[in-house]
């Protein structure tokens, strides 16, 4: 079977795309370019990466890189 994972999950990422939304609309980018970049987007390599295994099994990779970014990373997991 196959596991379908949301591109960006977690409430740190909910957070930074609320943050990168409010700094681009200050520069005047249009609400229209903003809702398609946000459909285009794919991630950041190395945050929660989802990995197909030749078992059948998943991985996830993070780069989490000290105790506050585990524990987000984990509570999302």
């Amino acid at each position: 079977y196959t596991i379908e994972v949301p591109r960006l999950i977690g409430d740190f990422n909910a957070y930074n795309i609320l943050a990168a939304i409010a700094m681009v609309r200050a520069l005047g980018i249009s609400s229209d370019s903003i809702a398609q970049g946000c459909r285009d987007f794919s991630g950041v390599p190395g945050r929660l990466e989802l990995y197909h295994l030749s078992n059948g099994a998943c991985g996830i990779i993070d780069k989490a890189h000290n105790p506050s970014s585990f524990t987000a990373v984990l509570s999302v997991l």
